[in-house]
């Protein structure tokens, strides 16, 4: 099972962001049609994104298991 990716926006270069955000945004990108304008302004978005804000990786998470279920596991296999 492949892990889930994420942005770390914690690590995030915003300042090189907005840098780059300025200057590929342009009004070429803006369309009387805002169905043709979104797809290309979203592409240019999440391209700035991956050179500024690093991915991470999940491991494998499980929304159910807190540290008082891993102390309870640790304790029953320490008594096995």
């Amino acid at each position: 099972e492949p892990r889930q990716t994420y942005w770390n926006l914690k690590k995030a270069n915003w300042a090189k962001f907005k840098i780059l955000t300025n200057e590929v945004l342009t009004d070429s990108l803006v369309m009387p049609n805002f169905e043709f304008s979104s797809r290309p302004f979203t592409l240019v978005v999440l391209k700035c994104a991956s050179f500024c804000v690093p991915r991470g990786q999940q491991k494998k998470y499980t929304p159910f298991w807190n540290e008082n279920l891993q102390k309870l596991k640790k304790d029953r296999d320490e008594a096995s």
